[in-house]
């Protein structure tokens, strides 16, 4: 570790060549700026090295005591400040940084970061075969922009790479980032471990299937926020209603329900109506023994078309 002699010696080295140039030929620099650090009480002990670094002490102090030094009056302020930011340890030729004001503490709602909000709207700004890995998926899911997908399609070259959250569907950023740059030079697998789980891995513009429910009396229909085009009924709380509906199904596998009869039902309850068909009752029992019981779901696919450019999406 450098001794503080060491330290004040080599930055007063670096400060002469700043001075230099405007002395005789005879004159030295580094004896001129001793003799003007010695007048102020700046010297190697650890009470001088404090007094140099002091807030107290000022490039102004400095200079005055240059000036008592004979030559130092020719010498242009600007360099004997450059010679003072050299002397406490700073480079006075170093850009300055680019400072952002702090936000009205009371104005901050949770606001995030600004500076890294900055760079990543910059960063948009790039066409998107200049963005990262890293911003390709994070900018990649069923609505992104088709050339997010056409990108990390033509990186991935075509082979799986894509993990998918079994909980919310997003994208697993890091573990495809990292599928991602394989798949660029060798052939990736279709499942993968994760965290001791296995997760099956997807290829660019295919996503893990979506499971609507079914109309409970017409099979064919799939429910858009619980309504039935056809029997013209929104089917609530469906899964709280579960084995109501299945048991409605099972009805009108034998019999025709007009919807007058079907509003009715409605308002029943499970044993309401397991006492009104019990036929139909003992069927749902044994069903429900054999674990066959109607899920009243369906797995359905959809492509985005319209596009011939884009990448189509396969759902399974």
């Amino acid at each position: 570790m450098p001794t503080n002699e060491e330290i004040l010696q080599s930055r007063v080295k670096t400060a002469t060549k700043i001075i230099q140039p405007y002395l005789k030929e005879k004159e030295s620099a580094e004896e001129i700026i001793n003799k003007a650090l010695t007048a102020i009480g700046i010297d190697s002990t650890d009470i001088g090295m404090n007094i140099l670094m002091a807030p107290t002490t000022t490039a102004s102090d400095f200079e005055d005591a240059l000036k008592m030094q004979g030559p130092a009056p020719v010498l242009p302020s600007p360099r004997v400040k450059a010679v003072w930011l050299i002397l406490i340890g700073k480079d006075p030729f170093a850009p300055k940084e680019m400072k952002i004001c702090d936000p009205d503490p009371s104005l901050t709602v949770h606001q995030p970061d600004i500076v890294t909000s900055i760079m990543k709207t910059l960063e948009q700004q790039k066409p998107i075969g200049q963005w990262d890995d890293m911003g390709l998926l994070q900018g990649y899911g069923k609505n992104s922009l088709p050339q997010i997908e056409e990108e990390l399609l033509k990186r991935s070259k075509g082979r799986p790479c894509i993990a998918f959250d079994d909980d919310d569907g997003k994208v697993l950023v890091t573990d495809s980032l990292d599928l991602l740059k394989q798949a660029r030079h060798i052939d990736t697998p279709r499942s993968y471990l994760i965290r001791n789980k296995m997760y099956k891995i997807y290829k660019i513009g295919d996503f893990p299937g979506d499971i609507t429910h079914e109309c409970p009396i017409h099979s064919n229909i799939l429910l858009v926020n619980g309504y039935c085009e056809e029997c013209g009924l929104r089917w609530d709380n469906f899964e709280d209603n579960k084995r109501k509906y299945i048991f409605l199904r099972l009805l009108s596998e034998i019999t025709t329900i007009e919807p007058i009869a079907l509003r009715a039902y409605l308002v029943q309850t499970f044993d309401e109506l397991a006492a009104l068909h019990p036929k139909v009752a003992m069927k749902f029992k044994d069903l429900e023994e054999e674990e066959k019981l109607p899920a009243l779901k369906h797995r359905y696919s959809s492509s985005k078309n319209g596009d011939p450019f884009r990448v189509v999406h396969k759902q399974y």
